[in-house]
């Protein structure tokens, strides 16, 4: 296959290409003009040799430049020859030789001349033209070989595309083969451990059988062997009892008689025999009574008092000796294994202890305080294994082991034992263990799903999902999210979502992983959640907006929510509008400020939104109506207050003027000016002037002067009016004069009484420490009292009065 030409070798190609053409192009036309120039060199040297060497007498020949635009004949207008050729007028040089023999041949030599001329110019402008058309073809050849070379560099951009997208698709149809293959490995390998999986299932199920029939045969071992130990121990109280009675058959025995204690006829007091079982313990009376110390459970026999009175013969008389201990509180030591209501035979459920009693004890197990017959067939569902151990004090210990067949409806019962023993005269007592309930072990038989909480849930909140099974112990708990398809973590059967949303709604699985279960329990349930939502609401127009004063606008606001839900306009704490629309006519600047639109759910508590909307009332200000201000006198001063509302905020002038100061409070806009009540000020008023660019408002306060303070009622009356507030500094002083009167006869009468207090401490009729003692003024307390005291008006009222001017609005 050729190689591509580069885009080089092709610019160096064009170039030579064009050079030859163009040297080749000028080689013809200087061989032309060559030709045709010899040419004409030699007609006019033939025409004209011969007239020169015909004409020798004649005037000699000249050559003159003639020149001007020629003449219809062939003339110029001096009488001069001209040039007229096809291409226009031009200037040329001509040979003007005069031949008065043959002037026709001149003009015959000069005609062919014109038109060898005309045709050299003619063939001139055919070679321009040629050589035009030949620019213009070799200029398309030039195109044509760009417009060649282009579109041969497109179709090896596009057979190198080609090329690139064939092997893509290649690689692309490898990667699929791969990937297929890949596939049906991994599909090999699904299947092969599915049947694994089967297999193992199947073995689990094998093994499981094989446990509970190895369970099985266990629990009817060991039934065998509590039904053995139990035959055991009723065949060792037996030997225990046939012992007990052989002793006592032996010790009643005639010939076992045994003298213990005697008193013989003459002599005093009584006498103890050796080596007998009460050597040491037994005394015989004055009164012939028989005392044991120290009393032993064997010590229970029969006691026989032997008198002998000679000839008189042999009497005697006996009595039967008991001996009570009271056994210790039972206990109860539960057992080890797993109580189960699955279990086919009975289990061991714990044993009863009662120690050191005497005579033998009795032992009662009791279910929620109702007494278990006595059974000790150890067949029966419901047995006891009963057992006595005599220890080395005589003392006797006894065991009673209960095994039941336990139901679901035992995990509620309450078990405990209870010892019954004799004491003297035929009285039962009876001692009690502990309660206990057993460590039951049973499957599910119910399983329950449900909310913890019963409120309507909303977006934010964070939501509890229980999963509870009737089993005991509980088991594993499987959470899953079906709508979502998405298993979920949960712990100890509750499942939690925190800050829930509309997401959230949907089917949600709770299964109970108990596997002794029957197979007819449903493991599984389902809940519906569901998720109340309220959108964010949406005020059209959006604020801020501004409308000019006595203009009018409808505003709405809506939103979409889970459930039937309210709107409400409201401004402040005012309730507007209760459709989500709130109209607004010849709005006033009153109406300026911030409106809320609050939506809410009412049948979900505390789901709500709210949104705000800013409204701005443009329009010439409005100065509310002042009230006359009054002064004591003239050239006091005098505070005044000028309220207005309008947007944008207004520029105050006060005519005249004073101390200004402006201050906002709420959509009002409140200047405040001090200066002095002159005459022209009580004559004329002040003016107040406010303006912005839509307009201006002014208003006139009048000043008065008058004897009379306005009382507290009516300032407090214009402040809840919200008209201004006019004070003076003599208003607030109440009459200077007055209080300064007054100030000063209070002081004298503190000094008199500190003086006072000061001479009955110097004379002792005061005790006073120095905690009692006070400053009086800022001056040092010596043994002296200073009173330091200023004139000034200023101080009067910061010092005295100790008072402010308060500026009402």
């Amino acid at each position: 296959m050729r190689s591509k030409p580069t885009a080089a070798q092709t610019q160096r190609a064009g170039r030579s290409q064009s050079k030859s053409n163009r040297l080749a192009s000028r080689a013809r036309i200087r061989r032309r003009r060559a030709v045709s120039f010899r040419g004409l060199a030699a007609v006019l040297r033939g025409r004209f040799g011969e007239q020169r060497g015909g004409a020798s007498g004649s005037r000699s020949a000249g050559v003159t430049q003639r020149s001007g635009p020629p003449d219809a004949e062939g003339r110029t207008h001096g009488g001069k020859r001209a040039d007229s050729t096809s291409a226009g007028a031009a200037w040329v040089v001509w040979l003007d030789i005069a031949s008065a023999s043959d002037p026709s041949g001149f003009n015959k030599t000069r005609a062919s001349f014109y038109k060898t001329r005309a045709s050299f110019h003619k063939t001139r402008a055919s070679f321009y033209k040629t050589r035009a058309s030949f620019h213009k073809t070799r200029a398309s050849f030039y195109k044509t070989r760009a417009s060649f070379h282009k579109t041969r560099a497109s179709f090896y951009k596009t057979r190198a595309s080609f090329y690139k997208t064939r092997a893509s698709f290649h690689k692309t149809r490898a990667s699929f083969y791969k990937t297929r293959a890949s596939f049906h490995k991994t599909r090999a390998s699904f299947y092969k451990t599915r049947a694994s999986f089967h297999k193992t299932r199947a073995s689990f199920y094998k093994t499981r059988a094989s446990f509970h029939k190895t369970r099985a045969s266990f629990y009817k071992t060991r039934a065998s062997f509590h039904k053995t130990r139990a035959s055991f121990y009723k065949t060792r109280a037996s030997f225990h009892k046939t012992r007990a009675s052989f002793y006592k058959t032996r010790d009643e025995g005639e010939d076992s008689r045994k003298r213990v204690a005697y008193r013989p006829a003459s002599g005093p007091g009584g006498k103890v025999d050796v080596d007998t079982r009460l050597t040491g313990r037994v005394a015989m009376g004055e009164d012939f009574s028989l005392a044991i110390s120290q009393v032993h459970p064997e010590d229970e026999r029969r006691l026989h008092c032997q008198v002998t009175a000679g000839a008189a013969g042999v009497g005697q008389g006996a009595t039967e000796l008991k001996v009570f201990f009271a056994p210790e509180k039972p206990e109860v030591k539960l057992s080890n294994e797993v109580i189960s209501v699955t279990d086919s035979s009975s289990s061991e459920v714990g044993q009863c202890v009662s120690r050191n009693g005497h005579p033998l004890p009795h032992i009662v197990w009791y279910k929620d305080l109702n007494a278990l017959p006595q059974v000790s067939d150890s067949s029966a569902e419901m047995y006891m294994v009963n057992s006595m151990v005599k220890e080395a004090s005589g003392l006797l210990t006894v065991y009673s082991t209960l095994y039941l067949k336990a139901k679901k409806e035992d995990k509620d019962s309450h078990f405990h034992c209870r010892v019954e023993y004799n004491t003297t005269g035929s009285v039962v007592a009876t001692k009690d263990s502990e309660p206990f309930t057993l460590p039951l072990h049973y499957p599910t038989e119910h399983v329950t799903f449900s909310l913890v909480s019963s409120e309507p849930i909303k977006e934010g909140d964070d939501v509890v999902l229980k999963c509870d099974s009737d089993a005991y112990p509980q088991p594993d708990f499987d959470f899953s999210f079906l709508t979502g398809g998405t298993p979920l973590q949960g712990a100890a059967g509750l499942l939690t979502l925190n800050s829930v949303t509309r997401g959230n709604s949907g089917t949600y699985k709770c299964e109970v992983l108990d596997f002794d279960a029957e197979e007819d329990v449903m493991l599984e349930k389902q809940l519906e959640l569901f998720i109340h939502y309220l959108n964010p609401v949406v005020i059209t127009p959006a604020g801020p907006v501004s409308q000019p004063l006595g203009g009018s606008m409808e505003l709405h606001c809506k939103t979409k929510a889970s459930d039937k839900h309210t709107l409400h306009w409201k401004k402040g704490s005012t309730v507007l509008s209760q459709n989500g629309v709130l109209s607004l006519k010849s709005v006033s600047f009153a109406d300026a400020g911030e409106y809320s639109c609050v939506a809410a759910v009412p049948s979900v508590p505390g789901l709500h939104a709210q949104a705000n909307f800013t409204l701005t009332v443009t329009g010439k200000p409005e100065i509310e109506a002042p009230s006359e201000a009054f002064v004591q006198k003239e050239g006091d001063t005098v505070t005044l207050m000028c309220s207005v509302q309008g947007h944008p905020a207004p520029q105050f002038t006060w005519t005249p003027s004073g101390k200004q100061s402006v201050e906002v409070k709420g959509n009002a806009v409140i200047s405040t000016v001090m200066l002095e009540a002159t005459s022209v000020v009580i004559r004329d008023g002040v003016t107040c002037q406010a303006g912005n660019v839509h307009g201006t408002d002014s208003q006139q306060f009048k000043v008065s002067i008058s004897k009379d303070i306005p009382s507290d009622n009516s300032d407090n009356g214009a402040t809840d009016r919200g008209n201004p507030v006019l004070k003076t500094a003599e208003r607030q002083q109440g009459g200077s004069s007055g209080v300064v009167i007054a100030v000063v006869v209070c002081v004298l009468l503190l000094l008199l009484l500190v003086a006072i207090l000061y001479f009955m401490q110097k004379k002792g009729k005061l005790s006073c420490g120095k905690q009692d003692k006070k400053d009086v003024t800022t001056g040092e307390v010596n043994n002296d009292i200073v009173v330091e005291m200023k004139s000034e008006k200023a101080n009067e009222e910061a010092g005295l009065l100790n008072k402010r001017p308060v500026t009402e609005q």
